[in-house]
């Protein structure tokens, strides 16, 4: 996957050695073959500079939102993941003309949601922190909050909740979170996987709950990193969950 850009290539908005496809800029522009990815990793702007030769104007998005953030506490639930959403094929018409683009940030407050991600028509709901309802719901709370079908994540798990069980882990984009099970604590829902930029990458996975025996769960603060990620609660610091991010794929180079 080659990380040129349509400046670089000398493309304008028409004229000789222009591509015949979709022309777009905002974000990180990379090409997967003949298909232009955009990738926001912060909040921005989706312009569409010319629409294909032959009238299509179909693009493929993601878009996740920030994940939620667990805990310090003993016998916590994890955070639950930012809500996915994904078509999965070219089928959302564009047209000449900007999109503003939200992407939704995570957090390092105790047991808060993940930011909401929008693009055009589409939003993904921030994951709920422990216990909080969400794009994917935190441990012990439910997912699915914009009541989305296909839905946009997946329940925390429940049940062995108090100071003498692990806890149960948030809920993730592919599955719900799992209980705890005695001092065990449950792990965070599976994410998706998802092939857009032209490499396959998970998105939107649960945190896992914390123990109420230290050597049985999270020992220190996480950090994560990737996208639509929520983190796991831990007596050992607080945690700090994923921003989200939204990708659009689009034919460009050919027809």
């Amino acid at each position: 996957m080659s990380s040129f850009g349509y400046q670089v290539l000398g493309f304008g908005s028409g004229g000789a050695g222009t591509p015949p496809g979709i022309i777009a800029n905002g974000g990180a522009l990379t090409f997967d073959g003949d298909y232009a990815v955009n990738l926001f990793a912060s909040s921005g702007t989706f312009t569409v500079v010319k629409l294909a030769d032959d009238g299509v104007d179909d693009v493929e998005y993601v878009v996740v939102g920030g994940g939620g953030n667990g805990t310090n506490a003993a016998s916590a639930g994890g955070g639950g993941a930012g809500g996915y959403r994904a078509n999965g094929a070219y089928n959302m018409a564009v047209a000449v003309q900007s999109y503003s683009v939200t992407v939704g940030s995570g957090t390092s407050s105790n047991a808060a949601d993940g930011g909401t991600s929008t693009f055009n028509s589409i939003s993904s709901t921030g994951g709920g922190g422990t216990g909080r309802p969400g794009g994917s719901g935190g441990g012990y709370a439910s997912g699915n909050a914009g009541g989305y079908s296909p839905p946009e994540g997946n329940s925390g798990g429940s049940g062995n909740y108090g100071p003498y069980n692990g806890a149960a882990g948030g809920g993730g984009a592919g599955a719900s979170g799992a209980n705890g099970g005695g001092y065990a604590a449950g792990p965070g829902g599976a994410g998706t996987a998802n092939d857009i930029t032209g490499s396959s990458y998970t998105y939107s996975q649960g945190g896992t709950g914390e123990s109420s025996n230290p050597g049985w769960g999270p020992i220190g603060p996480s950090t994560q990193t990737s996208y639509g990620y929520a983190s796991p609660s831990s007596r050992g610091g607080v945690p700090t969950s994923a921003g989200g991010v939204v990708v659009v794929r689009y034919k460009s180079l050919s027809l």
